[in-house]
């Protein structure tokens, strides 16, 4: 597929029948795969438009339901935006407050951009990684920050569950991977190389 803007990321749908592209002219796309490949140009089957906030990353939720995008916000907090992918919308456990006309969600959980964000395998926890060097530890079901891990001193630049979802692993501009046990019970930091 080719795009208009330059891709931030890119993920399937746990399913594989779908490729959402987020791009850096802040714009999320949704491709159908089956109509992927050759020189043709692929028109997405669902679009976002995330203007004015800046899109750092987007994935699916397990259940590939909506989409979750790391972002900024106008105003420099760092968001979680969710977004639906085809019917049916976000979860409806989330306060009216933060739905926008779009049928978007807005979560505001770090004092500068979010960079990054994963779903733990089970599906429980969101991780989220900022530029105020937080690591957030989100509640799925309320979509609730419980949490922060605070041992790294620059941004966030990366997060990522272990298969059992129980050790989380973050990183930063510093030369050591972080390693914490979710939902409590110490960590350990690992020399990077």
């Amino acid at each position: 597929s080719s795009s208009k803007g330059c891709p931030a990321s890119v993920e399937f749908h746990p399913d594989g029948g779908s490729l959402v592209v987020a791009e850096r002219d802040q714009s999320v796309h949704i491709y159908d795969c089956r109509k992927l490949g050759g020189n043709n140009t692929s028109t997405p089957v669902a679009s976002h438009d995330l203007k004015p906030f800046v899109v750092q990353e987007c994935h699916f939720s397990p259940c590939g339901e909506y989409l979750m995008a790391a972002t900024k916000s106008p105003d420099g907090m760092g968001t979680v935006r969710i977004l639906p992918t085809l019917p049916p919308p976000p979860p409806t456990s989330m306060d009216e407050e933060t739905k926008h006309d779009d049928g978007c969600y807005t979560l505001v959980g770090h004092t500068g951009s979010i960079f990054c964000l994963r779903v733990s395998p089970d599906g429980r926890h969101l991780a989220t990684g900022g530029a105020d060097a937080l690591v957030g530890l989100w509640d799925t079901t309320d979509m609730v920050c419980t949490s922060t891990i605070t041992r790294l001193q620059k941004f966030i630049r990366s997060v990522s569950y272990s298969h059992d979802s129980r050790l989380l692993a973050s990183s930063s501009c510093e030369r050591m991977i972080d390693i914490a046990a979710v939902g409590g019970g110490g960590g350990s930091g690992a020399e990077g190389g």
